[in-house]
């Protein structure tokens, strides 16, 4: 029996530093990006920016070895015609509209003006921006700027198509909008690599992730595998009570559990400090709804990625 032949990465980073001046960017970086969705995760500052730039060519790695669809960018210049970028900060002409701004990525890939604009409409419209392409982007929302962004980075349909915090500043509909639009160009074939220092969004857009802080790759894996590690560290819980009046009482039945730490009543509000998440998600509302206590909110208040790493590294498990 034959047997399955193994996918081939996208992009391959070997060892890749990057210095400016006395700051390292990138530290001795070495990652494989396959065909799909690959999300970034990191906090601000963690290198995420500069490793998606190297990837584009926009930025010339110090050390190291980078390779783009089979080929190296500095060497095969035309390579850099099948990728796709979508900067995190906005670098736009307020004069044009939409759909000029659009086409005119086209247009500088030497596509005639006619066919660039059809090309512009038919991506903008695929965003959502209706009537909105033909308005000036200097009188646009945030959100619509991002669906602009995006429409340039894709609308030539490259094989590979890198997005710094694509989501930032959207409003609901506009990360629903653009987070299908991903998954389906990735069902095509495309590799998608997209940036974010928020755990939940990258969630929503694929299970395969990278963790980058201070330059280094901390983890790749799958999702669940992340989520474990948030489950098994310490967490703040925020629970809010149905009954007020009784808020103290049950201060003092959570207390009495081995997961909790402490309990701190602010308003009409207790914040549990818990060592053993795993342990108090699976005991504790047993023990409440024996206790014939209502809750309104059981929520987390640093289920974030943010925390995740400051957790990590006060464990010196970087």
């Amino acid at each position: 029996m034959d047997r399955p032949i193994a996918p081939r990465p996208s992009v391959t980073l070997r060892g890749v530093s990057k210095i400016y001046g006395a700051v390292l960017g990138v530290n001795r970086l070495t990652l494989d990006i396959y065909p799909g969705i690959t999300g970034f995760l990191g906090p601000n500052g963690a290198g995420k920016s500069t490793t998606l730039k190297i990837i584009a060519g926009l930025v010339h790695p110090t050390a190291g070895a980078v390779k783009i669809l089979g080929t190296h960018p500095r060497h095969d210049q035309d390579v850099l015609s099948r990728v796709g970028y979508c900067p995190e900060h906005d670098a736009f002409y307020p004069e044009l509209t939409g759909k000029q701004f659009v086409s005119h990525f086209l247009r500088i890939r030497g596509i005639e003006q006619a066919k660039s604009l059809k090309m512009a409409t038919l991506i903008l419209d695929r965003l959502a921006m209706g009537t909105s392409m033909n308005r000036k982007i200097g009188g646009y929302s945030r959100g619509m700027k991002q669906k602009v962004k995006v429409a340039a980075a894709v609308v030539h349909n490259p094989d590979l198509l890198i997005m710094d915090e694509p989501l930032q500043g959207t409003d609901p509909e506009a990360r629903y909008l653009i987070i299908q639009n991903m998954r389906e160009w990735a069902k095509q074939g495309m590799t998608i690599v997209v940036s974010s220092h928020i755990l939940n969004e990258i969630e929503r857009m694929t299970k395969r992730v990278v963790l980058i802080n201070e330059g280094r790759v901390y983890a790749v894996g799958e999702m669940e595998q992340i989520r474990s590690m948030m489950v098994n560290r310490p967490l703040t819980i925020r629970i809010t009570p149905r009954d007020i009046p009784e808020i103290r009482n049950i201060a003092s039945i959570l207390m009495k559990q081995p997961s909790v730490l402490s309990v701190k009543v602010e308003g009409i509000h207790l914040m549990v400090h818990t060592k053993d998440a795993r342990e108090f998600y699976t005991r504790v509302p047993a023990i409440l709804a024996e206790n014939s206590i209502s809750i309104n909110e059981f929520m987390p208040t640093d289920d974030n990625l943010e925390s995740l790493y400051y957790y990590l590294m006060s464990q010196q498990r970087w």
